[in-house]
């Protein structure tokens, strides 16, 4: 760098005496200084890297510029050496794949793909999209009870033939006799433990023809359909019970249960329906539990009835089937509460009870009766 000015110094100081031959020199100069750090550049030096270039500025210099409908495009002239290699390290950024790449033609996936398409499905529908078939459709059991006319007949069939069906443990039929000629498949050691009577009605035994493996027994029920259905909603422990709206059939179910020796079904009966009934109708449920012989229920609904009068009770409807000793029973009962009734109200005394006017002191309220 020294040598660099001090040979221009001593140009600079010979152009005062010959200008010509100054400026021949000095363009020698220039030429050979430009091609000799044009080489240094070049050759000598190593390559620096360079800041990466945006990718606008990248593109404006490799892809062509529209500008007024005319392209116009760099020319490489005007780069120099330097600037092109400096170029050659600057890589573009990726682009983020927006989608799957396309495989090229003759690609084994795109063939098996081909193939797949070509596949009609089961509908004759190129890949139909599976939608889920009805749900099964719930069974929804009679909120009265199954005999009971507010409910359909398809309800009470679908019901029961679901409940009463052939099963693996089915080894006895109950076949109605109304008509219909239904058949509920029990097993038998449910049904025996609960009703002594259908235990011995099973020595009048058949063979039907079912389903199953084996042939099974069959008993004929002389009752309707509907109260064979509830009698075994009485009879098995996880089922929905009958529920019962009326006084009638109450006294069906009671007569049932009484007929087959059905033990859980009369305490089922009785404790939920029998007693709920002597709130609202004491003395129907009196001639219900008479009529059945059921002594403690007797008991509880005669007490029950002495919160009515029964002179002005329909006597005739709700005792009708009462035996004569019951309804004297029921009328003694009432004579003798009402006799004790005023015998509590004569022993009370009336001391310091007074009428003025429209007003009665009763002086004993405070002080109780003595």
């Amino acid at each position: 760098m020294a040598c660099l000015v001090l040979y221009i110094a001593a140009l600079v100081g010979e152009s005062a005496t010959s200008s010509p031959s100054f400026a021949i020199k000095f363009t020698r100069f220039l030429t050979v200084m430009g091609s000799s750090v044009e080489h240094f550049i070049s050759h000598i030096l190593p390559p620096r890297p360079s800041a990466p270039i945006p990718p606008s500025v990248a593109q404006s210099h490799s892809s062509p510029i529209k500008s007024k409908g005319t392209v116009k495009r760099l020319r490489s002239e005007s780069i120099s050496s330097s600037t092109r290699d400096a170029l050659g390290h600057v890589k573009k950024r990726p682009r983020a794949a927006t989608s799957a790449p396309v495989p090229p033609p003759g690609s084994p996936d795109l063939k098996q793909k081909e193939r797949a398409t070509d596949l009609p499905s089961p509908t004759g529908v190129l890949f139909e999209p599976m939608t889920p078939g009805p749900s099964p459709r719930n069974v929804i059991f009679s909120s009265s009870a199954v005999w009971s006319d507010t409910s359909t007949p398809s309800r009470r069939s679908n019901a029961s033939r679901i409940i009463f069906t052939p099963k693996a443990s089915s080894d006895l039929v109950f076949r109605s006799n109304d008509g219909v000629h239904r058949d509920f498949y029990v097993d038998s050691q449910i049904v025996f433990d609960a009703s002594p009577v259908l235990r011995f009605r099973a020595s009048q035994l058949g063979t039907h023809p079912t389903g199953l493996v084996r042939a099974v027994n069959v008993v004929q029920i002389d009752e309707p359909a509907e109260l064979i259905e509830a009698m075994l909603r009485l009879i098995y422990p996880h089922v929905r019970k009958p529920q019962i709206t009326t006084s009638e059939e109450l006294d069906h179910l009671l007569a049932l249960c009484k007929r087959y020796q059905i033990a859980h079904g009369i305490h089922f009966l009785c404790a939920r329906y029998l007693q709920s009934l002597a709130r609202t109708e004491p003395l129907r449920a009196y001639g219900l539990a008479c009529k059945h012989s059921l002594p403690a229920e007797v008991k509880h609904t005669s007490r029950e009835t002495l919160r009515i009068d029964l002179s002005k009770a329909d006597v005739s409807r709700d005792l009708a089937e009462c035996h004569p000793a019951q309804i004297k029973a029921l009328v003694h009962l009432h004579s003798r509460r009402a006799a004790a009734a005023l015998a509590i109200i004569s022993d009370a005394s009336i001391e310091g009870l007074t009428c003025p006017g429209n007003t009665v002191k009763m002086a004993w309220l405070s002080g109780g009766l003595k």
